[in-house]
This record gives C-alpha cells, sequence and structure tokens, in this order.
C-alpha cells in the first residue's frame, strides 16, 4: 500500500469518527453566588448575613459523551448539578443563580433551616431534605473507560443534630448511601445506582431522591416556565400541605374524600397558585415520570428499573406566579421558578419505612431528555414515545436518539376482528432525532364502531400497546350512523340476496378478510344480488350518501 492511500485511509478515519465517541472525564470548578453564611460543627446555621452576596468555588467532576455533558459536586450534598443535552444546548436542570438561607429557627428542616442549590441530589435517612444535603459527601471513580464512566459518591448516617427539630427523631441508622452516576458512551440518558445498606439494628429511615426541573433552559438561565407540565402517569394525587388550601379548589375530588384527587389540573404550572405539596395516590407504580416545557417541547424524565423500591412521589412547586415573580437578591425572598418532583421509598414525608439489620436495597434511576414531544405515552431506556387520535388522524412522536431498528404499527378493527386499515411505519434516527408521524384513518365511514390500536415494535417485541379507542366508546366523533338493516340471504347460484325496508341509493361491497374488494354494486332499490367466488368467511359493507352498515358472513 502506497504512503498516499496510508494517509488518506487515516484522514477518513478521523473523519468518520465523532469528536465525543467516548466518555471523558475531568475536574472543574463550580462558582456559586449565595448570601454569606456560616455553619456550626453539626451543619446548623451559625451566623448569615442579609445583605451580602459571596462566591463560593466547589470542586466538581464532569463526564461527557457526544450527546450529554453532566457536572458532578460531591462536596455539597452529593449532587448533578448540571445536564446539558448537547444536540440542543439546553440545561435541564436547575441552578439557583443565588442562594438564600430560609426557614432559619422555625422548626422546619432537619438543621432547622434550608437552601437551595439545585440540581439532583439524594436526601436521607430523615424525612424531606434530610440530613446531609449540605455536607461534603464522599466520592471515588468506581469505574472508567471510553465505553463508560462510573463516579460513586457515598455516606454513611453516623451522626446527629442536638439542636434538629423534635419531628426529625428516625435516629442515627447507620445506614450508607451509595449514589452511583454513570454515563455511557453513544447515549443521550445517564444512570444513578442507588444503594442503602444497612449494617447496624433494625432501622426507621426515609430516602428520597430529589430532582429540580428545569428542561430546555438557556444555560446560566434556568427555570421552568408557566406552560410546564408534569408528565405523572397516576389517576389520583393526595393533597397534603398547601399555603391558603388552593388545591382544595383545583381538581374534583375522587370516592367523595376531600383530600384525594383526580390528576389533572395540578399537572400544569400555571394552575399551581402558591407553594404546596402533594403525592401520587395511593402510589406511584409506573416506572417513569417527568416535566416538559411547552415553549420549546424539551423534556427530562426520570425512569427507573424498579418501581415498587421507590412508591412515594411528592410533588412540590413555589407557586406559578410566585417562583417566576421571586427576585433571588432579595434576601427575604426564598421562592424560585423550578419544578420539583421527589421518588421516595416511603408514600409520603413522615411516614417511614424500615430497614432490616444487615439488609440492602437498591434500584437504577436513568434520567433521559425529551424534544419535540408533547407528552410521553411510554419511555424505556431507548425511546420516548407519544401517540394520540385526533379527529380522523392517528398523531405518532417519538425521540430516540441511540436506538434504530423500531417501528409503530396502527391498527383499525371492527367488533369482529376484521382489519379496516393497518399502517406499519419504521421511526428512523435523524438529525434531531425526533421522529413525527401523522397516520390518516380510511374508508372508516363504512364502519358503524371501530377500534384503534398503537403498537411499539422492537422486531418481534412488542414495547408497548395502546387502545387509542374502543368499540365501546359512543361519544368517538369518528363513529359512523348505522343504516336500516338489510335481510341477507345466500342461495346455491353463488349470490348474496339483499332486502331493504327503504328504496335510497346504496353501494355494496364484498371483502374477503384480507381486506381485498371481491365484488361491488350500485343499487336504487330494495332488492339486490351480489355473486361471491367462493366459500370462505366475508366481510359485507353497505353504504349511502349519510349511513352505513357492516357485517361478517360465513358462506358453506
Amino acid at each position: 500500500m502506497s504512503i498516499k492511500l496510508v494517509i488518506k485511509s487515516l484522514i477518513f478515519l478521523l473523519l468518520a469518527t465523532p469528536v465525543f465517541s467516548q466518555v471523558t472525564m475531568r475536574d472543574t470548578i463550580v462558582s456559586w453566588n449565595h448570601f454569606d453564611y456560616s455553619m456550626n460543627e453539626n451543619y446548623g446555621l451559625a451566623s448569615f448575613s442579609s445583605s451580602n452576596i459571596v462566591t463560593t468555588q466547589f470542586n466538581g467532576i464532569v463526564l461527557e459523551n457526544e450527546l450529554v455533558k453532566l457536572c458532578l459536586i460531591p462536596e455539597f450534598g452529593g449532587r448533578i448539578i448540571s445536564y446539558v443535552y448537547k444536540p440542543t444546548n439546553k440545561e435541564q436542570l436547575y441552578q439557583n443563580p443565588i442562594g438564600v438561607p430560609y426557614e432559619i429557627n422555625n422548626n422546619i428542616f432537619y438543621h432547622d433551616w434550608l437552601m437551595v442549590f439545585g440540581g439532583i441530589f439524594p436526601t436521607f435517612p430523615e424525612p424531606e431534605h434530610g440530613k446531609y444535603w449540605n455536607v461534603p459527601w464522599n466520592y471515588a471513580v468506581k469505574e472508567t473507560s471510553s465505553e463508560k464512566t462510573t463516579i460513586s459518591m457515598w455516606l454513611k448516617d453516623d451522626r446527629s443534630n442536638p439542636n434538629r427539630p423534635g419531628q426529625y427523631n428516625n435516629g442515627i441508622t447507620g445506614i450508607t448511601c451509595y449514589f452511583d452516576v454513570s454515563l455511557t458512551a453513544n447515549r443521550a440518558s445517564f444512570d444513578v445506582d442507588v444503594s442503602l445498606e444497612n449494617d447496624n439494628s433494625q432501622s426507621t429511615y426515609e430516602y428520597w431522591t430529589c430532582i429540580t426541573f428545569a428542561p430546555g433552559s438557556e444555560i446560566g438561565n434556568t427555570y421552568t416556565p408557566s406552560n410546564s407540565e408534569m408528565i405523572v402517569p397516576i389517576e389520583e394525587y393526595a393533597i397534603a400541605w398547601n399555603l391558603g388550601d388552593w388545591m382544595s379548589s383545583l381538581d374534583e375530588t375522587v370516592a367523595g374524600s376531600s383530600e384525594i384527587r383526580k390528576y389533572d389540573k395540578l399537572s400544569h404550572l400555571s394552575n399551581w397558585e402558591d407553594m404546596g405539596i402533594a403525592y401520587a395516590h395511593p402510589s406511584m407504580d409506573a416506572d417513569f415520570y417527568g416535566v416538559i416545557n411547552h415553549e420549546n417541547e424539551n423534556g427530562l424524565f426520570r425512569l427507573t428499573n424498579d418501581q415498587s423500591k421507590t412508591p412515594g412521589l411528592k410533588f412540590w412547586t413555589w407557586g406559578d406566579e410566585r417562583g417566576l415573580s421571586a427576585d433571588p437578591t432579595d434576601f427575604n425572598t426564598s421562592a424560585r421558578p423550578y419544578i420539583e418532583l421527589w421518588s421516595g421509598t416511603p408514600i409520603q414525608f413522615f411516614w417511614g419505612a424500615e430497614m432490616d439489620a444487615n439488609e440492602k436495597l437498591s434500584w437504577t434511576e436513568t434520567y433521559f431528555p425529551t424534544v419535540g414531544l408533547e407528552n410521553v405515552s411510554f419511555l424505556d431506556k431507548n425511546i420516548a414515545f407519544y401517540t394520540h387520535l385526533d379527529q380522523n388522524n392517528v398523531n405518532i412522536s417519538a425521540f430516540n436518539p441511540t436506538e434504530a431498528g423500531l417501528e409503530t404499527e396502527v391498527i383499525i378493527s371492527d367488533e369482529t376482528g376484521y382489519v379496516i386499515q393497518r399502517d406499519l411505519l419504521s421511526i428512523p434516527i435523524d438529525d434531531n432525532s425526533h421522529f413525527s408521524k401523522e397516520v390518516s384513518i380510511q374508508n372508516i365511514e363504512s364502519f358503524a364502531d371501530y377500534e384503534v390500536v398503537v403498537k411499539l415494535l422492537n422486531g418481534l417485541d412488542e414495547l408497548y400497546s395502546v387502545e387509542l379507542k374502543s368499540l365501546s366508546d359512543p361519544e368517538n366523533p369518528l363513529s359512523a350512523s348505522i343504516a336500516d338493516e338489510p335481510t341477507i340471504s345466500i342461495d346455491h347460484t353463488r349470490a348474496i340476496n339483499f332486502s331493504f325496508t327503504q328504496k335510497m341509493k346504496r353501494t355494496l361491497l364484498l371483502y374477503n378478510l384480507n381486506g381485498q374488494l371481491i365484488n361491488s354494486k350500485e343499487i336504487n332499490s330494495t332488492t339486490a344480488t351480489l355473486p361471491y367466488p367462493t366459500k370462505g368467511i366475508f366481510m359485507v359493507l353497505v353504504v349511502s350518501e349519510t349511513q352505513s352498515w357492516v357485517k361478517k358472513i360465513q358462506i358453506n
């Protein structure tokens, strides 16, 4: 091989290889502005200033591949402070521009004060923000390669604050929490492996992962706009604390309970009149939830491999107007413009969970961006998928930045199982990883009733199936009216005989079960015959200008 050919081959390989086709790791410095404060040895607030804003620098770790840039800060609560989806250059997590100490000496929170930084972080073993939100966590590189890098952050519960409010009474549990963050090459998502290990006696504890959502934000200016929606696959929620009891007039009650409500209006941030807390009721059973910013249809979702480990889901915002109008330079204003959703081992704060001596509990949380989706019906590690029925169209959209070979199938059939229409669509990966398709329902006016089923397929595997319209849906606007039913008989001359009570112009159609038209005839009388070719099962359709009728018949 000539030298020129070798050089050309090397150039081709370099050009064909993505710049970030592997996982990289580096140290960084994260600067954060906040009102000045100092802590005592128990992490309680020793002093603070209501006017002096200072800058603290934290040591951070950046994990990066061709699609994602993460930033971790182990030394302030073991948190993931930044998640940038590089194709859109949008930040997914909230970062407080100016931290302010609040609820100082009000018997709220374990250390009798709190300060919001943002990101995704673990809280344990007490309710709410736990003991260790402002404490340095241990950390180490657990795994590193060009394909995958894992940073482990961990802390053992071995301390107590003697000045804590009395309701925080789980004591020193001895539980060790591991919060291991992994980024893999060629993935837009990242994983967090959470493990709890109890080497003490049986302990009462709480664990929650707090997520501060701000999907689709400009880097350095993070917030959730009013037009943001909490996509949570639940039917009901339980009202907890809410300022001024504003939640009581929001959604309709369920089963005669004033506290249990239908999950509807609460999902929209614009309906949050003020700050408040609500919980999924009776628990959170679906394995994903998230928030979509409808200003640009960017979303952030949490997916878990075992939802039974974290059945609790808590809603919190500061309130739409209160959060968005807040001045972060005002010491007396703690509100901020973001949404918090929490996943916990108990159902609600202060309900507690139990760990036996030497018990271990673990699960994986995967965090996933979406682009171009107004909602999500199905989510796994490879794809976010949404479909809905809109008049004569089945609308399908998907976001799949890393997985090829997926298909979606639309099936329209009648009550006999006869397939009226079938569409099989490939879901490609394009430059922005977003797929959108509108499937028009054809010839549906010929059927008195029908169902619409949409399936998501990965080869021979059915990942997801949903019935958008059932046969028993009398209010669907697409259902056709039923004509006067003819009397049908079949004779030995291979003809189907029709007899109607009214004379009008009609079209008679005969189909086989594969949907192939076998015969047709236009009539303007009360009787007619329609020849058939052979024995078998057929579909007979009768169509007039305003009505339709269909029947499956078997000819022996």
